[in-house]
C-alpha cells in the first residue's frame, strides 16, 4: 500500500519545517520494513510493505492522529492511498495516488 501525504502550510516560509515535522512523525511510527520518502516540497510518501488497503487506511489514520497531537507548526494534511493488487502496473498506481492528493 502506498500513502501520499500532502501538506498545506499556513506560513509558506515554514513549509520545509512543516514537512519535516510530518516526516518525523511518520518515520518514528512506521515499521522498519516500510519506506518513507519525500515526494517534493509538499509530499511525504510511505510505502507500507505487504499491507492491504484496509490496514493502510488504519495506518494513515494513526499517522494523522499522532501528527495532530504533536503538531507545533500550523498546517493541514491531506492524504491519498493506493493499494497494489498485482494486476496494475505499480508505476501507474504511484502516479495516480500522487495526482489525487
Amino acid at each position: 500500500t502506498l500513502l501520499a501525504f500532502r501538506i498545506q502550510c499556513e506560513n509558506k516560509d515554514r513549509e520545509t519545517a512543516c514537512l519535516c515535522q510530518l516526516a518525523s512523525v511518520i518515520k518514528s511510527t512506521c515499521r522498519s520494513t516500510d519506506i518513507v520518502g519525500r515526494g517534493n516540497n509538499r509530499y511525504i510518501v510511505c510505502l507500507l510493505a505487504e499491507t492491504r488497503r484496509y490496514s493502510g487506511e488504519l495506518a494513515a489514520r494513526k499517522f494523522l492522529k499522532l501528527v495532530s497531537q504533536k503538531q507545533s507548526e500550523s498546517y493541514t494534511v491531506n492524504y491519498a492511498i493506493a493499494a497494489y493488487d498485482g494486476f496494475t502496473d505499480i508505476r501507474n498506481a504511484v502516479t495516480d495516488v500522487c495526482k489525487n492528493t
